[in-house]
């Protein structure tokens, strides 16, 4: 048996959230993909909730149909966005700010 990679939690938390605004960019819902690619709305649901622990086979389709790479690009931006939010509560307070400034440009 084949052995999935596994995911941090708040690895799982980033992935879900490019898939859900993937999704959304597309105004697609999960109906919609869940016929398309034959996965139940349900768990894709869960993926875009961060609730899982490895790449699976129907995580990585989810991800291929909207285009969104699964990659360790993201890991390390996000991991040392973690590293650096976590020097100071000054550091803390400007990650926050900068997430909210980004999440405005949408």
């Amino acid at each position: 048996m084949r052995k999935h990679k596994p995911v941090e939690p708040h690895i799982a938390t980033i992935f879900g959230g490019e898939l859900k605004r993937a999704r959304e960019r597309r105004k697609l819902t999960l109906v919609d993909i869940s016929s398309k690619i034959d996965v139940h709305y349900g768990q894709l649901s869960r993926f875009e909730s961060g609730d899982f622990k490895v790449l699976s086979p129907n995580l990585q389709k989810f991800a291929k149909y909207l285009h969104v790479r699964l990659t360790e690009p993201v890991l390390d931006l996000s991991v040392r966005f973690e590293r650096l939010a976590s020097r100071s509560p000054r550091h803390l307070a400007a990650c926050k700010r900068l997430i909210e400034a980004l999440e405005k440009l949408e």
